[in-house]
């Protein structure tokens, strides 16, 4: 520590299983496991605690140092890990709800246009009509005959009769034919806002005017219980037409995906619950390397069935057990096309960015 040009390294060993992990730790001297080894492997306990016993006080009290040390760095390490996993988890969430609020306002803009296109489409037939029926006033004007004048005003009547009714339908609010109690109505609830042909969650109990609070993506509305219907959870197969469609398969929590046609039949339906389940990543901080192994290798054929592009491996530093036992994994997958350690802002090398073939 007090020689210039010179910096404490060691090798970090695995007392437990007798192996050393070729790890090198550097800033730090390694702590020696003489005792623990030699006890393992079978020196009566009466001589290691002799041998212990004839160590001078400050090489004990060094040592215990030592140990407080690399726990404190182990901790740390795992520590950062976690901070690293939730600030790429927080910049998914901000990334898909950044998406989420661009996918709303185009959106918006599509349906103020439509609405536009009809309203200026209702106005044009109901010049037309207008003009309709002043010709026909005009010409019962000139009508002498009184069985015929009365017949022509009944058509008249009936025509206004008819138009009203059609005005009426495109204008008021639809009503839920079969309503739905406001009993039977809970948080978390998926349900059909009919007066938006949307789906959304319901996010409070049914108040004293029978209005709920509705999610519809971004979007939080208060919705009468009576404009409301049933609806299934988007992924269950009975989703909007809009989400049978397709599916953004990296949506929150962060994330993008080509769409996709959604195939047809029963396996169809659960191809598109499994294809809509699928995150963008997978977190295997703390597993062993087989247990980690396995979950990464299903985690790779869900995400390639869902038609994600590019998918986030949270495997921490730790002591690279984990990361390189992986990174051997990659290189012979089926589904993988190329990976590449996280950039800073990713992860860094506590993350493997994994790009999958397309289909």
């Amino acid at each position: 520590l007090a020689t210039p040009g010179v910096q404490n390294a060691a090798m970090a060993f695995d007392v437990e299983t007798l192996s050393p992990t070729y790890r090198l730790t550097l800033g730090t001297p390694g702590k020696s496991n003489a005792f623990a080894i030699a006890e393992k492997l079978g020196l009566p306990v009466e001589l290691v605690e002799k041998a212990g016993s004839l160590l001078e006080q400050d090489d004990i009290q060094f040592e215990d140092v030592l140990a407080a040390v690399h726990e404190d760095r182990r901790r740390a390490e795992e520590e950062l890990d976690e901070a690293m996993a939730i600030r790429l988890e927080m910049k998914k969430q901000e990334e898909a709800l950044a998406k989420e609020r661009r996918r709303f306002a185009e959106k918006k803009d599509k349906l103020l246009e439509e609405a536009r296109a009809e309203a200026r489409e209702t106005l044009r037939e109901a010049r037309e009509f207008a003009d309709e029926m002043r010709q026909e006033l005009k010409a019962l004007e000139h009508e002498t005959d009184a069985g015929e004048r009365e017949r022509r005003q009944e058509t008249v009547r009936r025509k206004i009769r008819d138009r009203q009714s059609r005005y009426r339908e495109k204008t008021e609010p639809k009503i839920n034919p079969k309503p739905l109690r406001p009993a039977e109505l809970k948080p978390g609830d998926w349900v059909r806002v009919l007066t938006l042909d949307q789906t959304g969650q319901v996010l409070n109990p049914p108040d004293d005017k029978n209005e709920v609070q509705v999610q519809v993506g971004s979007l939080r509305i208060s919705v009468a219980v009576n404009r409301l219907a049933r609806a299934d959870q988007p992924g269950d197969g009975g989703v909007d037409a809009g989400l049978k469609k397709g599916w953004r398969g990296r949506v929150a929590a962060g994330q993008a995906a080509d769409r996709r046609e959604k195939p047809s039949g029963a396996a169809g339906d659960g191809f598109y619950a499994k294809a809509a389940s699928v995150t963008s990543s997978i977190n295997v901080i703390g597993k062993n390397l087989d247990d980690a192994r396995m979950d990464v290798d299903k985690y790779l054929d869900d995400a390639f069935l869902a038609g994600l592009a590019e998918v986030s491996v949270i495997h921490g530093r730790g002591a690279g057990i984990l990361r390189e036992g992986l990174t051997a994994m990659f290189k012979q997958h089926k589904h993988v096309a190329d990976f590449r350690r996280g950039s800073y802002n990713e992860g860094g090398d506590g993350v493997t960015i994994v790009q999958l073939k397309k289909k």
